[in-house]
């Protein structure tokens, strides 16, 4: 009678000698990795990527260019887009009510570091979903980037792009545990 391996040629966990199942990883005893079937509940990850993902990563794309740049542009500029913007009549009807043009200047800049920070999120969870890793991340970044730009229409096409983005999920690698 032929003796069982002492491991799993698989995954190399030590087998006891009345194992035909390896515990670790659940290869079949004495199967060779090129022997081997794909169990029917794995799920695998097909090498192409779906045509959702591509559009998701066209949108993220455009989303940071989009926000880098205007969130660059009104962060530098704050201050020349308020005053070239308010006359002197303006100017003097403001201050008679006791409102400092500086304060919109400061909303500007904030607007402008808020669109800075979503166009870098939106790149990251491009990134993310090109590589096909952390789609939990990749999720969370779409959507706080997207709560970032709800000044405008982009922040509703960055939660669109993160409900397709959720749908996707079985495109992704898995994730370890106890990671996100």
């Amino acid at each position: 009678m032929e003796e069982k391996q002492a491991f799993c040629t698989i995954c190399g966990a030590q087998l006891k000698d009345s194992d035909t199942f390896c515990t670790k990883c659940g290869a079949e005893v004495g199967v060779t990795p090129t022997q081997m079937s794909a169990p029917q509940n794995v799920q695998h990850i097909d090498s192409k990527r779906s045509t959702t993902l591509w559009v998701i990563i066209i949108f993220a794309i455009g989303w940071a260019i989009l926000g880098i740049y205007s969130g660059l542009s009104t962060l530098l500029n704050a201050h020349d887009m308020v005053y070239s913007a308010l006359t002197p009549d303006i100017l003097d009807q403001l201050e008679t009510i006791g409102f400092d043009p500086q304060t919109l200047v400061d909303v500007f800049t904030i607007v402008g570091a808020l669109m800075l920070i979503s166009g870098i999120m939106s790149l990251m969870t491009a990134i993310l979903v090109f590589i096909r890793k952390q789609h939990t991340v990749a999720l969370i970044l779409c959507i706080i980037g997207s709560v970032l730009m709800l000044i405008g229409l982009f922040g509703i096409i960055g939660l669109i792009v993160a409900y397709f983005l959720n749908k996707s999920k079985h495109e992704f690698a898995p994730s370890k545990k106890g990671t996100l």
